[in-house]
């Protein structure tokens, strides 16, 4: 499990989760994206090619990658 030093992370100026600085269009896709890649490793916990465990850490770092925020309406949860 990767450590995270809360300390030195950056907040605020990154684009990727400023939804204000986003179109429509842009947050539709990045949407759109998250639930490509969700669909997937869905799949390989119903295959159980990996546990719940590693299906919230991956969907976790799915979500960060797509921009969206931990308390998104569209995020799910194993």
């Amino acid at each position: 499990m990767e450590k995270v030093d809360i300390k030195n992370e950056k907040l605020g100026s990154d684009s990727r989760t400023d939804i204000s600085a986003t179109t429509d269009s842009e947050l539709y896709s990045r949407i759109f994206s998250y639930q490509v890649y969700i669909s997937v490793a869905k799949r390989w916990l119903e295959a159980g090619i990996i546990t719940t465990e590693e299906y919230n850490q991956v969907e976790a770092k799915i979500s960060k990658n797509c921009g969206l925020s931990s308390f998104s309406i569209f995020r799910e949860q194993a």
